[in-house]
């Protein structure tokens, strides 16, 4: 109290407050027999704000390990959200303040994948190396038939790959599954109908099989 502390008939009392540097608060005094209540605004806190470094990554076939630093004010509270089976959040799930993320993504044994983890409320962009597929021939002229045809299939050990045929004409016989190099045999039924024409999948190529009429 600064001045007012007694007094006789009218007057006044003069109060000093002093700075709040923290949350609002309440307190009161008594003036001439009366209850005063003082009411001071809290501290403006600054929002919180976040980064991350960082904001993407192109990751080989892998296994692989990430490590992502988040910056962020004191007491700032953050999280990691992964919606990806082929990415593991090993540290940094959660965290306050400035921290590390640590992503664990497993080897690709297939094509190419992509997905954004978001860290702190911030999008990172992980990509990932896939498997590459050669094959050879791509493509096959059959006579009337019946037919027998070998495609050679080429990529890296590891590398898993399908054949599959969409007509009742063609058969995988060999190869309908495989891993690394190898072959796939196709037997052609003979055409007792018009020319006809299919593109089967082989290690995710495109295979065009012609056949010739009858005659």
């Amino acid at each position: 109290m600064v001045s007012g502390s007694s007094g006789s008939g009218n007057g006044s009392v003069a109060v000093n407050i002093d700075r709040n540097g923290g949350a609002a608060r309440t307190g009161s005094i008594t003036v001439a027999s009366q209850a005063v209540t003082i009411e001071q605004a809290g501290a403006a806190v600054p929002p919180c704000t976040y980064a991350i470094k960082p904001t993407s990554y192109n990751a080989g076939r892998g296994p692989d390990t990430i490590t992502i630093n988040v910056t962020a004010g004191a007491g700032c509270p953050w999280s990691t959200r992964n919606d990806a089976t082929w990415v593991t959040v090993d540290a940094g799930s959660t965290g306050s303040g400035n921290g590390t993320v640590r992503l664990l993504v497993q080897a690709n044994s297939g094509s190419e994948r992509s997905t954004t983890v978001t860290i702190a409320s911030q999008p990172f962009a992980l990509h990932q190396e896939g498997c590459s597929y050669k094959i050879k021939p791509n493509s096959y002229h059959a006579g009337r038939g019946p037919d027998d045809v070998d495609i050679d299939v080429t990529t890296d050990a590891g590398c898993t790959w399908t054949a599959s045929s969409s007509v009742n004409w063609v058969t995988v016989v060999e190869g309908a599954t495989g891993t690394g190099k190898g072959k796939v045999r196709l037997l052609v039924q003979a055409n007792d109908g018009p020319a006809r024409t299919v593109v089967l999948t082989i290690a995710g190529q495109p295979f065009e099989l012609r056949q010739d009429a009858m005659r």
